[in-house]
């Protein structure tokens, strides 16, 4: 693949995942990219009062719950049900043992009604202090016993100035966003600068519903929520 030395890929995500998706992404394309780091939302795990009493699964929609999770405490003993493969490496890698849904929020739902199996044990959800979907709600609308715990939250960080400095109409810029939220704050943060050369990958069209498509050259959404797929969208492009 020749690819474009002139292609910049910037990615946003929170620190730990944004170092490890450039990572893939560097191994991948090689020298076809540049790839730049500004993340939009910092991670800052919390502290919570976990009672795990009763709980028979531990749900996860983000490596952060899993290490937000890890840092509160050393049960493992507890299995985790996940909504990703990602997610559930890195699960497996903390010591879990792990299932993972391989796609959506309601892939998760699915997967919870299946383990459960009419049990009267609980589905403990350990999440950030914003989410996409109401997973708890579903869950007891799926007759299930679940309840939740915030064990990180999402602070809000503005673009670098090497980040901004790629908008001005000439660079080829592709930009993977991976959350409602951080599509949002990038947005925001592009307003005023010449996007007509970005190119913008989604990983959902929830994601995709955050942008403006006609403030960019091209708006892609993923064929599948994760971030393979994600990377497969950015092989077409460069």
């Amino acid at each position: 693949m020749a690819g474009n030395p002139g292609t910049y890929v910037l990615v946003t995500r929170p620190r730990a995942q944004g170092q490890a998706f450039s990572a893939r992404l560097k191994a991948r394309f090689g020298e076809s990219i540049n790839i730049i780091q500004s993340p939009l939302l910092e991670i800052r795990l919390l502290k919570a009062d976990l009672s795990l009493q009763g709980v028979g699964w531990l749900l996860f929609t983000s490596a952060n719950g899993v290490r937000g999770f890890a840092a509160l405490s050393e049960r493992r003993d507890i299995p985790a049900l996940c909504v990703g493969d990602r997610t559930a490496q890195v699960a497996n890698d903390v010591g879990m043992t792990v299932r993972s849904a391989s796609g959506t929020v309601d892939d998760l739902v699915a997967l919870a009604q299946q383990v459960a199996q009419g049990t009267q044990e609980a589905f403990l959800y350990l999440r950030g202090r914003k989410v996409a979907r109401p997973l708890v709600k579903m869950l007891r609308d799926a007759g299930l016993i679940a309840r939740e715990a915030v064990v990180y939250e999402q602070l809000s960080v503005p673009l670098t100035p090497v980040a901004r400095a790629l908008f001005d109409g000439t660079r080829r810029v592709i930009v993977p966003l991976f959350s409602p939220r951080s599509a949002a704050l990038f947005v925001e943060g592009v307003q005023g600068l010449d996007t007509s050369a970005t190119q913008v990958v989604c990983i959902s069209r929830k994601v995709a519903a955050q942008v403006d498509a006609t403030v960019f050259r091209e708006v892609r959404i993923a064929h599948r929520p994760d971030s393979e797929s994600v990377e497969r969208e950015i092989a077409t492009i460069v």
